[in-house]
C-alpha cells in the first residue's frame, strides 16, 4: 500500500490505472442526503428485504473477519485463557442482544446503554484483555445498530429505483455501463453505520469522460470514495470525507485484504 500524493489530478489518474484497471466503483449513502427526517431518521426510501440481508451479510462478514484477525493476533496464553474464536463471539453476540432488549425496556439503571463501556465496571461476561473485549463488544453491538437501521428502512413505503441517481442528465452516461449496486455499511476504504450504495461500472471511454469532468478524485459529486479495480483485485482506494488516498497496485489481492 502506497499513499499518493494528494494533488494528484483525476487526469493523472486515469492515465495511471487505465491500463491495468477494467473498472471503477463510487459510493453515495442510500438517502443521497434526502428523505431523512424525525419520522425517518436513516431515510424515507423503503429497503428490499434482499438488500437489506446483502448489507447485513457483509457487515457481519466484515466484523467477524476484524475481531477474528484481532483474536489470532493474541498471545498463546492469553487465548489458552479463551473460549474458541466463534463460542466466544456467540456468547457476546447473546450478551449484547440481551442488553439491547434491557436497555429498551428501560431497565438498565446506572448501567451504560454501551455495553462496551461496562467492561470497566467489571459487568460483562469477558473482561481481559480489555482493549480486545472492549472493541468486540463495541463492533458487535455496530452489528445490532446496523440491523436496527435495516429493519427501519424496511418499513419505509417510498419506492425508488435502487440506481435513481443514474437518471439524471448528469450521470445518465454512466448506466449502460453499470455492473452491480451492492447496499452495503463496508466498503474498500471505510465502516459506516450510515447504510450507502457501491456503484461498480466498466472503466471505458465513456466512464472516463465522465470522471475526467472532476479535477481529483475528491470532487466527485454527489458521489464519493472513487476506487479502481482489475476484476476483484483492488488498485486504488480513495477515502472522499478523509481526504486520503492509496495505490495498491504493487500489492497482491491477499496482501490488500
Amino acid at each position: 500500500m502506497e499513499n499518493l500524493n494528494n494533488e494528484i489530478t483525476m487526469q493523472e489518474l486515469i492515465e495511471k490505472y487505465s491500463p491495468i484497471a477494467n473498472c471503477f466503483e463510487i459510493t453515495i449513502p442510500f438517502h443521497s442526503y434526502n428523505g431523512v427526517s424525525f419520522e425517518h431518521p436513516y431515510a424515507n426510501i423503503r429497503l428490499s428485504e434482499e438488500n437489506a440481508n446483502i448489507a447485513l451479510n457483509l457487515i457481519e462478514e466484515k466484523i467477524i473477519d476484524i475481531v477474528q484477525n484481532n483474536y489470532n493476533d493474541l498471545s498463546k496464553k492469553v487465548k489458552n485463557k479463551l473460549p474458541d474464536f466463534f463460542v466466544l463471539f456467540n456468547d457476546i453476540y447473546d450478551e449484547t442482544k440481551k442488553h439491547l432488549e434491557r436497555s429498551q425496556q428501560g431497565l438498565l439503571e446506572e448501567e451504560s446503554p454501551f455495553l462496551c463501556d461496562e467492561i470497566y465496571e467489571n459487568n460483562t461476561l469477558y473482561k481481559e484483555p480489555v482493549e480486545f473485549f472492549w472493541h468486540m463488544y463495541h463492533l458487535i453491538q455496530f452489528l445490532f445498530e446496523c440491523q436496527e437501521i435495516v429493519l427501519s428502512l424496511q418499513t419505509n413505503l417510498i419506492e425508488k429505483p435502487l440506481d435513481y441517481e443514474l437518471h439524471t442528465k448528469e450521470n445518465s452516461v454512466l448506466s449502460p455501463h453499470l455492473i452491480s449496486i451492492i447496499t452495503t455499511f463496508t466498503w474498500h476504504c471505510s465502516i459506516s453505520n450510515e447504510l450507502h450504495k457501491v456503484f461498480r461500472f466498466k472503466l471505458n471511454d465513456a466512464t472516463k469522460k465522465w470522471l475526467l469532468q472532476f479535477e481529483t478524485d475528491y470532487d466527485i459529486k454527489p458521489f464519493e470514495d472513487l476506487a479502481f479495480y482489475s476484476d476483484e483485485k483492488l488498485l486504488f482506494s480513495s477515502c472522499t470525507h478523509e481526504r486520503y488516498h492509496y495505490d495498491f497496485s504493487n500489492f497482491s489481492k491477499s496482501s490488500v485484504e
